[in-house]
């Protein structure tokens, strides 16, 4: 392969700016370009991230691993504080917890502690967990866990790269292909000729699967097509008396259902999870607008409520101000980091979602290690096992349709509980 001269790097994200990022820091292009159009609703989006280690995927526990170690050595530890979480696994998903212990074990770690439903409730002033989770819950202690705020990770590697990276802020909607070589990027506003020479690299995340087949690149393996989870993020202003009874106080996550990580100021995040589904071109990952007002957004209300209700009752009364998120990954639970295998001059950086963002301090690294011919095989496009990430869902549908006829149904039967 002959020297390449631009590198264009289509997707705004983290995995598009520590891409360019890396890229430019080689010295190996004449220019790097960034195609930045940026979505509230992308992997990337949002104020914080909790950092851990502890996944039941091996392959993926054992890069989350060495992304900790970057996360606490390098300039990125500004951007993160040590918290106190507690995770409750309920029993339909204690599989998950052994394939965490499983993997801690390979690592040479102890299990994850497990401690009592009432040490938990003693934590959170609240006596709720066992009714709410059942008895055959299992309540996990993890003191080491970490909260990274996000937004200034993200604000501080966009400004890095403004300073040898060209932005160009317009949405990639095509790309003209000839011969197994992209000639031309088409974006909403202009068309960009590509030479012979010149490196594509494609990181639209949650989309890019989509977007290939749109734009007519080669298929890619089965294990490596998108499984999208609709994710409800909401922010909650909390007052002075909350705040003062709620400092430092730790973190509850029941895995799989929703999330309370502390945001910045006077205020904490709640994500909830409760539906995964399989994309079959319904328009939900190119719109994520489409929540609004739709009986899964009035259901993931319902249960926030209920839920901060019961396990937080200093907040009192709550005004819950948010939007969806469309969290996509592989289904073999890895994101691709590699160059396509039919066409040599396009870098695949994909399906990273919102848990592979935690891998961010190393992409840069994998992205140019691919390019210039030295890939790291764990995030190749070869064919891998979907079921060893694989988390139980509330419900599994086929299209944002089928989905949205479960949460009416569902609303159905809450209304007629509250009467």
């Amino acid at each position: 392969m002959s020297p390449p001269k631009t590198c264009r790097v289509i997707g705004g994200g983290i995995f598009g700016l520590e891409s360019a990022l890396a890229v430019a820091t080689t010295g190996m292009f004449e220019k790097v370009i960034l195609f930045d159009f940026p979505s509230s609703s992308a992997g990337s989006s949002g104020s914080s991230r909790i950092l851990r280690d502890g996944y039941a995927n091996p392959i993926f526990a054992k890069w989350a691993a060495r992304a900790m170690e970057r996360w606490e050595t390098t300039e990125y530890k500004i951007f993160m504080r040590k918290c106190t979480r507690f995770l409750i696994y309920t029993s339909d998903r204690i599989n998950i917890l052994q394939g965490i212990d499983n993997t801690r074990k390979e690592q040479g770690k102890e299990p994850c502690k497990r401690v009592t439903a009432k040490e938990v409730e003693e934590a959170f002033g609240s006596r709720a967990l066992g009714k709410l989770f059942g008895e055959g819950a299992t309540y996990i202690h993890s003191p080491e866990d970490c909260v990274l705020d996000w937004q200034q990770y993200v604000d501080s590697r966009r400004e890095s790269a403004t300073r040898n990276v060209e932005f160009i802020q317009e949405q990639v909607v095509d790309l003209e292909i000839d011969d197994d070589k992209v000639m031309q990027i088409v974006t909403n506003a202009n068309v960009y000729e590509v030479t012979s020479e010149d490196i594509t690299v494609v990181a639209t995340g949650g989309w890019t699967s989509a977007n290939l087949d749109l734009w007519g690149v080669p298929k890619l393996p089965e294990s490596h097509q998108p499984e999208t989870v609709v994710i409800m993020s909401f922010e909650i202003e909390l007052t002075q008396e909350a705040l003062t009874k709620m400092k430092d106080n730790p973190i509850i996550s029941p895995v799989g259902l929703f999330e309370i990580t502390p945001l910045v100021a006077n205020k904490i995040k709640v994500t909830w999870v409760n539906h995964r589904f399989l994309e079959k071109g319904s328009g939900l990952l190119s719109n994520p607008k489409m929540l609004e007002g739709t009986a899964i957004m009035q259901v993931a209300v319902y249960h926030i409520r209920k839920w901060l209700r019961e396990i937080l009752p200093d907040l009192g009364i709550v005004d819950l101000r948010g939007d969806a998120q469309i969290d996509s990954m592989s289904k073999a639970g890895m994101p691709v980091i590699a160059m396509h295998p039919e066409m040599p001059r396009v870098c695949l950086v994909m399906n990273g979602g919102l848990t592979s963002a935690k891998l961010a301090p190393l992409i840069g690294e994998l992205t140019v290690n691919a390019i210039f011919g030295k890939p790291e095989p764990d995030f190749s496009l070869q064919e891998r096992d979907t079921n060893i990430h694989t988390q139980p869902a509330l419900t599994t549908c086929a299209t944002f349709e089928e989905m949205e006829q479960h949460a009416k149904a569902e609303l159905r039967d809450i209304r007629q509980e509250e009467t």
